[in-house]
């Protein structure tokens, strides 16, 4: 039975103050966890993209059709002795720029990135032309917060207490989302708004009459998600089924599978939306569209053919496996190319005990076993499926998709493990009494 929802006036301040504090941790690295540099200069590629956007409609410059551009003046291109690759004085002007103003719009060149659609650089331009850098940035840490304390507190209803808390102090306190928190082109409110819907169409005591329209919402934000930056969208997707296949399972109930199934249908739905949307600004037609779509961004970071791939980074990640993108990810990356809360080994040691733990259970038919055996696949398919499926990308872009872990897995990987260890005592008193009998 799911429990009555509503929230009294202590409640609700309550979760003001922590959507509070978790905005200013994510506009300021309030907490000092991110080194400084790190913090300020993470992914500015990205978000000069969007801030061009915002520019271009700003100051009167030609999009090209495009959803995000770099600005810059082409005579900087050729500065003496600047050390800096191409792309990042297209970054460096573009921000400069961003902040003086165009006085002069022939004087510029308006580069188009066309391997996203860029339709939240498109909302920031409606909505903010003439807000600064830090407004645009702190109103996407505010909006990433508050989606992330009502997911929790749609958690705290659909799983435990514990697995809610260790749900939000995970990506608080998690170094790659502490610096994507208030990023504009990341804005990482966008992956979580279709999980937030899932968890309140799992909550609507009234869902079976009201489905579709649950369902078209899922659809909607994965659209947005889409439309804005393709990347993560397999951990999107399994993060908003896991509340039905994982929450019933704490109530000793079996998964809703069925459900689970609509809502990836549902997002699949949306994600194509955004793409045909995105392939009629890709090419005269949409099946000029696709082909450009698939050939230049998809298949390079998939598993496109590597003979066609110049770059000799992108040619090793086709023709590396599966395989070896997770051992990317579970074994090589520590410490030196991940910044982590926790160290690499103890990542690995918590997995270890869990799955023994899990077994155990399994062998000994443990009241949770289900529930543990559930949570902890179920949310380790969540990062995984990104790092399968976008082999290419896993592979060469490990500075941003540790995150990955975070996204639900973590939490799961803590919450097994105490469950693995406060079950110890009981499991192996069992195992005992059977070797003598």
């Amino acid at each position: 039975m799911r429990r009555a929802s509503g929230l009294s006036l202590s409640k609700l301040a309550s979760l003001v103050l922590i959507w509070l504090a978790l905005t200013l941790n994510f506009q300021t690295n309030l907490l000092g966890i991110v080194q400084d540099e790190t913090f300020t200069t993470w992914q500015l590629n990205g978000q000069s993209r969007v801030l061009g956007r915002i520019m271009a409609e700003r100051d009167g410059l030609d999009l090209q059709g495009a959803g995000l551009v770099y600005i810059y003046p082409p005579e900087r291109l050729n500065a003496p002795n600047s050390g800096l690759m191409p792309d990042q004085i297209k970054m460096q002007e573009t921000y400069r720029l961003y902040e003086q103003g165009v006085a002069d719009p022939t004087a510029v060149i308006v580069q188009p990135y066309r391997a996203q659609y860029g339709l939240h650089a498109g909302v920031m331009a409606a909505f903010g032309k003439n807000a600064s850098l830090e407004a645009l940035q702190l109103v996407t840490a505010g909006l990433t917060a508050l989606v992330l304390v009502l997911l929790t507190q749609a958690y705290l209803r659909a799983f435990d207490r514990r697995f809610a808390i260790l749900f939000m102090l995970c990506l608080a306190i998690a170094p790659y989302f502490l610096t994507m928190a208030r990023n504009l082109y990341w804005s990482p409110y966008l992956l979580l708004l279709p999980a937030l819907l899932a968890a309140w169409f799992y909550h609507d005591r009234a869902a079976r009459q009201r489905q579709w329209m649950w369902l078209a919402l899922i659809a909607a934000a994965v659209f947005l998600k889409s439309a804005s930056n393709y990347e993560y969208l397999t951990t999107v997707t399994l993060l908003a089924c896991a509340v039905f296949v994982v929450a019933p399972t704490f109530r000793g109930e079996r998964p809703a599978l069925g459900t689970a199934a609509r809502i990836f249908v549902a997002c699949v739905v949306g994600f194509i939306a955004a793409l045909l949307l995105h392939a009629g600004a890709r090419g005269d037609t949409l099946i000029e569209g696709l082909q450009s779509i698939w050939i230049e961004d998809i298949a390079r970071r998939t598993y496109g053919d590597p003979a066609l791939q110049v770059q000799t980074e992108a040619r090793a990640s086709l023709e590396a496996s599966p395989f070896d993108v997770l051992r990317i990810y579970l074994y090589e990356a520590y410490p030196g190319r991940r910044t982590m809360i926790m160290p690499g080994k103890i990542f690995l040691a918590l997995i270890a005990l869990s799955l023994v733990g899990i077994a155990l259970k399994g062998i000994l038919r443990h009241p949770h076993f289900q529930r543990d055996l559930v949570t902890f696949g179920m949310f380790f398919a969540v990062p995984v499926s990104w790092f399968v499926f976008a082999k290419g990308h896993a592979y060469t872009q490990t500075h941003i998709n540790f995150v990955l872990w975070y996204l639900g897995f973590m939490p799961a990987l803590l919450y097994v493990s105490w469950s693995t260890l406060t079950a110890a005592p009981a499991m192996l008193r069992s195992v005992l009494w059977r070797i003598r009998t």
